[in-house]
């Protein structure tokens, strides 16, 4: 199984969050084979207690026992309104149910991107918390503002050289962790 696991937390299949994590994983040179979940591809039904009454959904425990035997995640977190994806919250009320501490001792990455000057911090904020609570490692975390200013799509890289120190720093972190 592979020892890295990323989390797309879009369901937009021209993710802004997706081309910064592929950027990441490129730049990490790394021979581990990293597993990618993208939640548009999930059919995860919205929790509800009277669906988990009936049994865990199929989906929801292979994506569980992929995470459980995976040594780092990376999360690729967009922001919606200021929060969290519907998708992304809804894929951690169900893990929660199946343990409480599903990334317990796993170490963790979150990369946000937006196209505004935020960059999806309060998002990423959000998931720091989040990770704090299901007991995992956050080891690092990065905010890319201004995609569109600082995201070359067609050459897939960051252009901005401080972004791209600020990128490496982050990597580094998770790397070596």
């Amino acid at each position: 199984m592979s020892k890295i696991i990323r989390i797309i937390a879009s369901t937009s299949k021209n993710s802004i969050n997706k081309k910064l994590s592929d950027y990441a994983i490129d730049k990490m040179k790394i021979n581990d084979e990293i597993h990618t979940i993208w939640l548009k591809d999930i059919n995860l039904p919205l929790f509800s207690v009277d669906i988990e009454n009936e049994g865990f959904p199929k989906e929801l425990i292979e994506i569980y026992e992929t995470i459980n035997q995976s040594q780092k995640i990376i999360f690729a977190n967009p922001e919606n309104n200021g929060y969290l994806t519907a998708a992304l919250k809804n894929l951690l009320d169900w893990l929660s149910r199946i343990n409480t501490k599903y990334l317990q001792d796993k170490k963790v990455m979150i990369l946000s991107t937006s196209t505004g000057k935020g960059g999806a911090k309060k998002s990423l904020e959000e998931l720091c918390i989040i990770m704090g609570h299901v007991n995992a490692e956050l080891v690092s975390t990065y905010s890319l503002s201004k995609f569109n200013d600082n995201f070359d799509i067609v050459s897939n890289k960051i252009i901005n050289e401080e972004e791209n120190s600020n990128l490496k720093f982050a990597l580094d972190l998770f790397i070596n962790s």
